[in-house]
């Protein structure tokens, strides 16, 4: 794809990022979210010459890529990604190097696609086929949602990311800005800065509150630190949040969610589209699970 040419802009990054969200333009992501722990995700028992795997699914890092639309944000009144197509693949990247032959890094079953053409219009692909009819390839979930949840600490959305607001908080809060890397052919201005959750705007509404309120009663701050590198358009290039998670409970290892996210080819025309209508499934009976606040 060719990328558009990059045109200076002469405002600040959260007007810039406004204007992306007033024109729902599109943009190319590619977002990992990884847990960093001395806890490993995969179980290994070793005894003498013998090795046994535990296996129970685990991983410790999820990427993310495809392409989104920003605007706004239907019911909810709030700008953000209106609709994308997204692929997710799971992996574990803690897996001893001797140990590379018997546990696979990525766990291909947990893999799918995501199309997302409404707020409320979700077509999904999954990794394996084979709890659908005959000759259907994706689903369409109508079911009612049995709860909603907040999303965990340290994890940002999409929609969280383009928020005008966590813009504007991450270069406000941030040290004097410093030349960056050239990303994508880009020159780069970084901005990197320290500061608690809360002060990051309306990106903290969207955290799990009750567990955010345990570890603030228990005079454990939660911060994020950052670094927002941005082209001379003064739209985000790359971003990465990094936030330390203490423990709850005495034995809990402590744990950094890391969240890191790519833009390329920002306002080039892509085509967000449904799957053909004769390979989608649509579920009606029952319920599902829950919905997570702010994806």
């Amino acid at each position: 794809m060719t990328q558009p040419a990059v045109i200076p802009f002469s405002g600040t990054p959260d007007d810039a990022m406004t204007l992306q969200l007033e024109r729902g333009v599109t943009v190319q992501v590619r977002k990992v979210l990884r847990n960093e722990s001395d806890e490993s995700s995969v179980g290994i028992s070793r005894q003498g010459d013998e090795v046994m795997v535990l296996d129970t699914g685990g991983f410790n890092e999820s990427r993310t890529e495809g392409v989104v639309r920003l605007g706004e944000h239907g019911q909810s009144n709030w700008m953000g990604v209106t609709a994308s197509d997204l692929t997710t693949t799971f992996h574990r990247t803690d897996v001893p190097e001797d140990m590379r032959d018997i546990v696979s890094e990525e766990l291909a079953d947990q893999r799918s696609r995501i199309i997302k053409t409404g707020e409320d219009t979700e077509y999904v692909q999954p990794a394996s086929t084979g709890q659908l009819p005959a000759g259907k390839t994706w689903y369409r979930d109508d079911r009612d949602y049995e709860c909603a949840m907040k999303s965990a600490l340290g994890s940002f959305s999409l929609s969280e990311l383009v928020q005008a607001e966590l813009i504007k908080n991450m270069v406000t809060l941030a040290a004097p800005p410093v030349p960056g890397e050239e990303l994508d052919g880009v020159p780069t201005t970084v901005y990197a800065g320290t500061a608690p959750i809360r002060k990051l705007g309306g990106t903290a509404s969207f955290s799990d509150a009750m567990n955010l309120d345990m570890y603030e009663r228990a005079d454990k701050t939660i911060t994020v630190s950052w670094k927002l590198s941005v082209g001379p358009d003064q739209l985000p290039r790359r971003m990465t949040l990094s936030t330390p998670i203490p423990p709850v409970f005495q034995d809990d290892a402590p744990a950094t969610a890391v969240t890191e996210v790519t833009f390329a080819a920002w306002g080039a025309p892509m085509n967000i589209v449904a799957p053909p209508a004769d390979q989608v499934h649509v579920l009606t009976e029952g319920t599902r699970g829950c919905i997570e606040m702010g994806e």
